[in-house]
């Protein structure tokens, strides 16, 4: 049964409502119901429309001050819903729950409950659980703000249940030059909290989905933010992991103990923790950027093995380690020798046999991998006009003109000539970008001011974001 039914019959667009309620009343209702059965499904105010640009329920808050509800829904049932909509039709624009807020501090749709504030569910591959649209253009206005005292609780928890076709827990869009696609907001000081939280089951399936479309502007498909100093920006687990599997004893206060901004994990020997990848195929593009402010921090830091598969790129390269004679107190660098060819250097020493001569094997894959072979030869402990008998075949070479039982220090430096290095033969001398013509490096080194730098500009729209944040966004 219903607690009100209202049909009205007018066929012409004069807003003669089926049930009108209005309160002048700072806590009252304009239409209150209330379903008292137990059993089955009952409904306190049940709206269902059939147009294909229908509303079921429409409630509009007029009032300019004070808390007001265009619909308001409270379920304090365990398994209960506060405002539940079904939009029926196959076609047209139609919405289970449409929730509009034109105040620049008003709220589309708000649900509170003691299970889902709200909840929405679609079953259409290309449908949407809920809708939510903030038109105001100045203020702070929320399409759907969601929020959660529960230290276990979740602002907005999406579901896509579907196995099949484009279904999505939670999706966010911004077509605005600084609009956000989804922004999340994780304030509490303690315990681990996020920002938003996106869980998929379906094979094929995405936690969350974030797509920025303005071509221009300060915008994100997905930002994260935390203020916790246990939370993290945004947290990215592969669903083999569980938090409390984690070995963390690696870093003072454990994982979360850092404020991260983005903290990736997969336990899958495909997986990856963190994965960037840019599609560009044209100009200077990064998959992953990082960058660091402190003289004495790193862009990036590995703890294991790193694989490059292709060129790698550097001002200068080093190693360092813990100095010997001084390893709790001072580092020892040494530095890589740098050449403008592909070398590979082998080296020995050889003692000379009754004839002063010596064969010396190289590995069994040296001429695969080599061409261009240069030689030399030093001895030790005395002199004689040692030479090169025989070049390298089948992988050795002799040494000859010697004393027997000399020593000689030899040297083999050969050009890299595997089948990715012919592929990939170096270009010594390069012409910049165009976008970066006119630019330096290192623009001090050559008497010029910063604003030369080659990523001066995008460094400066970094700086000038993180200055702006704190008004811009909330």
């Amino acid at each position: 049964g219903y607690g009100v039914y209202g049909l009205t019959t007018s066929t012409t667009n004069d807003n003669t409502p089926a049930v009108y309620g209005q309160s002048y009343s700072p806590d009252g209702r304009g239409v209150y119901g209330y379903a008292t059965s137990d059993i089955g499904r009952t409904f306190g105010v049940y709206g269902r429309s059939l147009s294909t640009e229908g509303i079921g329920v429409r409630g509009l808050a007029d009032a300019e001050s004070g808390p007001a509800y265009g619909v308001y829904g409270k379920s304090d049932s365990t398994a209960g819903t506060g405002v539940y909509g079904i939009a029926a039709a196959n076609s047209g624009t139609n919405y289970g729950v449409y929730g509009k807020s034109d105040s620049t501090v008003g709220t589309g749709v708000y649900g509170e409950a003691a299970s889902f504030g709200v909840q929405g569910v679609s079953a259409s591959t290309y449908g949407v659980g809920v809708y939510a649209k903030a038109t105001a253009q100045s203020g702070l206005n929320y399409g759907l703000w969601a929020q959660s005292d529960s230290s276990s609780g979740c602002g907005v928890y999406g579901v896509a249940a579907a196995t099949s076709g484009f279904a999505f827990g939670v999706q966010g869009r911004s077509d605005s030059t600084a609009g956000t696609g989804v922004f999340g907001t994780a304030t509490t000081t303690s315990g681990t909290t996020y920002g938003v939280e996106g869980w998929s089951e379906s094979s094929a399936g995405t936690g969350v989905y974030g797509y920025a479309k303005a071509a221009t502007g300060t915008n994100y498909g997905v930002y994260g933010k935390s203020n916790s100093t246990d939370g993290v920006g945004v947290a990215g687990f592969q669903t083999g992991y569980d938090i409390a599997d984690l070995d963390v004893s690696w870093k003072p206060g454990g994982l979360f103990g850092g404020r991260n901004g983005v903290v990736g994990i997969s336990k899958e020997h495909t997986g990856y923790g963190v994965y960037g990848w840019n599609t560009l195929t044209s100009q200077t593009t990064y998959g992953v950027y990082g960058r660091v402010d402190s003289p004495d921090g790193y862009a990036g830091y590995f703890v294991g093995d790193v694989y490059v598969n292709g060129d790698l790129d550097a001002t200068s390269k080093s190693f360092k380690i813990d100095h010997p004679l001084d390893p709790a107190n001072q580092y020892l660098y040494h530095f890589s020798v740098e050449s403008a060819e592909r070398l590979n250097q082998y080296t020995g020493n050889v003692t000379l046999d009754a004839k002063g001569e010596a064969w010396v094997e190289l590995p069994a894959w040296f001429e695969a991998i080599n061409a261009d072979i240069r030689y030399q030869l030093t001895c030790i402990g005395g002199y004689a006009p040692v030479y090169i008998g025989q070049e390298v075949q089948d992988n050795r070479f002799q040494i000859a003109g010697g004393e027997p039982g000399l020593k000689v220090s030899w040297m083999v430096t050969a050009v890299r000539d595997d089948p990715y290095a012919q592929q990939h033969p170096p270009v010594v001398e390069q012409a910049k970008p165009e976008a970066e013509r006119g630019t330096y490096l290192d623009p001090e080194l050559y008497g010029q001011p910063e604003e030369m730098g080659t990523h001066y500009q995008q460094q400066r729209d970094v700086l000038e974001h993180q200055g702006s944040e704190g008004a811009r966004l909330p």
